[in-house]
């Protein structure tokens, strides 16, 4: 579990990277896709096309290989705080009960902690 949540932040944190060596991948696996098809008498131009009909779109796969890999909560997290503080900007009295409500309980954690 460790393992898996320090390999998708390093995904993350490396998401450049990552992209380049999946598009390298990628490649590689129509190219041999597109020579398994020429050595099956396919005329080579012919193969190519067959090669991304059978692979299917490489962008989708791409981003669903990236998604998959990185830490999917930074992005929503990130979107539900914004959501949180759209709200909270909207009813003032609601974002006041809020707050007091977090200082109350991490007031009483710490209390009880020490």
């Amino acid at each position: 579990m460790l393992r898996v949540l320090l390999s998708r932040a390093r995904a993350t944190l490396r998401r450049s990277r990552l992209g380049d060596e999946l598009d390298d991948e990628l490649r590689e696996h129509l190219a041999m896709l597109q020579e398994r098809f020429v050595r099956n008498g396919m005329d080579p131009s012919e193969a190519f096309y067959a090669a991304r009909r059978q692979f299917g779109a490489v962008t989708q796969v791409k981003e669903a290989l990236m998604e998959r890999s990185a830490l999917p909560s930074m992005r929503t997290v990130f979107a539900d705080l914004r959501y949180a503080f759209r709200v909270m900007s909207r009813t003032p009295s609601l974002a006041v009960a809020v707050v007091s409500v977090l200082a109350l309980g991490i007031g009483a954690t710490t209390a009880t902690a020490c």
